[in-house]
């Protein structure tokens, strides 16, 4: 699996929520003042950060030096500094399947996403219907169209990443409001 890092810039050209690498102690304070606060200070594993404590709301550039001295006590650099982003939280995976081949599993996402089990399933390579077709039999679809969330852009990320050359991913969080659809998390196996 490819770390954060690693992960972000495999999917260059994909929307992903604004980012920063983090190399060092030694802070870009007006490169960093262009994400806004508050934003999350990420570990750049390959692992679930959260569960690892590698996953930290920043609210001031003071706040972010204090944080990243904190993390680098326990985790290596590089640390990937990410623009805060609201909405519904998407889940997106890839998985390989002795029987279907490379599948497509999406819904419901963020932390409650193994609770909450609103998932469907598609064989990859699949089109923009076929995943607006199925994505309606999920409760996170009426949640969705209630807000007037981006729905159609939601659905060609999916496609796009249906098409891409990997082995397995794990999209979790894309986020989706009315103005953007961003991929907010994601670890890779090319």
């Amino acid at each position: 699996m490819l770390n954060l890092k690693e992960s972000l810039e495999y999917l260059e050209g994909l929307p992903l929520a604004d980012y920063e690498v983090i190399d060092s102690k030694d802070l870009d304070k007006k490169k960093i003042d262009k994400l806004g606060y508050p934003c999350w200070l990420k570990i750049s594993s390959s692992e679930h950060k959260a569960k690892l404590g590698g996953v930290i709301k920043c609210s001031s550039f003071e706040d972010l030096i204090l944080k990243v001295k904190g993390l680098s006590t326990k985790f290596e650099f590089p640390f990937i500094l990410q623009k805060d982003s609201k909405g519904i939280e998407i889940m997106l995976g890839v998985k390989q399947d002795a029987t279907f081949g490379k599948v497509l599993v999406f819904g419901f996402g963020g932390g409650d996403v193994e609770r909450i089990k609103d998932l469907a399933f598609l064989v990859c390579p699949t089109d923009r219907d076929e995943i607006s077709k199925t994505f309606q039999e999920l409760k996170v679809y009426k949640m969705l169209k209630e807000k007037n969330y981006l729905t159609k852009e939601l659905f060609s990320l999916i496609e796009k990443v249906s098409e891409l050359n990997i082995k397995e991913a794990d999209f979790n969080p894309i986020i989706v409001n009315d103005k953007e659809v961003k991929i907010v998390d994601a670890r890779i196996e090319v």
